[in-house]
């Protein structure tokens, strides 16, 4: 799913959606996450199939994965993570281009609804722009293996 933003004027980035390409990517968004403050980059285990790559004048700028339950309908975009070189501006744009094309593969595979986390206010009102309502406040989002 490779799709091409419309040309835009003089001085703005191109913003251009592809599927994440595991072996060359992991290791770009891995530094991302570092460079964010995470405490280890998310393990390759827990990174569902469907990945999306947004990129800025071809470049990778900002990543995120969806998860698809398989029993109800309910999909997640999590483990959203942006290069900390991007522009403000340019996050917001790319976050639009993300849950469109997050949004648009989930529908294509018959889900209704899609969950996100995230503790950034920031990046709560972009989702909240790009369709996505408030549920709750105060959430801890926690994990264990098994």
């Amino acid at each position: 799913m490779e799709t091409d933003a419309k040309p835009t004027p003089a001085g703005r980035a191109i913003l251009s959606v592809r599927m994440v390409d595991i072996e060359t990517d992991y290791p770009v968004v891995s530094e991302w996450w570092t460079e964010h403050g995470w405490p280890e980059p998310l393990p390759l285990a827990m990174i569902p199939k469907l990945g999306i790559m947004v990129e800025r004048n071809g470049e990778p700028c900002l990543a995120g994965w969806v998860y698809m339950d398989n029993s109800c309908g309910v999909s997640m975009l999590e483990f959203v993570v942006g290069n900390p070189a991007t522009p403000p501006r340019d996050v917001v744009r790319a976050i639009e281009h993300l849950t469109a094309a997050a949004r648009l593969c989930a529908s294509q595979n018959g889900y209704h609804t899609m969950l996100t986390y995230c503790r950034q206010m920031s990046l709560a009102k972009a989702f909240e722009k790009n369709g996505f309502t408030f549920a709750e406040d105060g959430m801890k989002h926690l994990v264990t293996k098994l």
